[in-house]
């Protein structure tokens, strides 16, 4: 399993939709760290949070479907 860093306001990431990936801006943290906002490069605002089932960032209020994020990629 490989380590990643803690997200940080200003790190780039990558929001993987269904059929699509755009580049994005973590621009918000709260809850430690557990939840973010990314900017899209399309300027779209995205709230995502930490799934304890997973390990990673899905987008919130979508239970399926919804966008995920990665991290240096």
């Amino acid at each position: 399993m490989s380590l990643r860093r803690a997200p940080f306001v200003g790190a780039r990431v990558t929001v993987v939709f269904l059929a699509r990936r755009v580049g994005g801006t973590i621009e918000e943290l709260a809850d430690g760290g557990r939840r973010l906002v990314v900017t899209t490069d399309d300027g779209e605002r995205i709230r995502f949070a930490l799934s304890p089932a997973t390990g990673s960032f899905l987008e919130e209020g979508r239970a399926v479907g919804g966008a995920r994020l990665t991290f240096g990629d």
